[in-house]
């Protein structure tokens, strides 16, 4: 759903190229998305772990998820960077030492 809204907001922006929220909103919900993406890879890891009778469809799942992960960067190059409101800027003044 998140990729979903990216791609909707950033079709907007390209209708209507005057600068606007909506390629913040872009970033920031492809940035949520990639953020889901990377939380399953990982946990998809975990399982096959517990579960090595099924590693074969679990390998698929995340194949197919780091498909979806590398075209979702590739079509929003700045969603890692963008910044959450509430979330992101916390981090971003404790990795500076604010």
């Amino acid at each position: 759903m998140k990729l979903d809204r990216a791609i909707e907001s950033r079709a907007e922006d390209e209708i209507d190229p005057e600068p606007r929220e909506t390629m913040r909103d872009a970033d920031g919900s492809a940035k949520i998305a990639l953020i889901g993406i990377d939380r399953s890879l990982a946990a998809w890891a975990a399982l096959r772990k517990h579960f090595p009778e099924q590693e074969d469809a679990f390998l698929d799942f995340q194949l197919r998820l780091a498909r979806i992960r590398r075209q979702a960067e590739k079509l929003f190059p700045n969603a890692r960077a963008f910044v959450r409101p509430g979330f992101d800027e916390n981090a971003a003044r404790l990795e500076v030492g604010g």
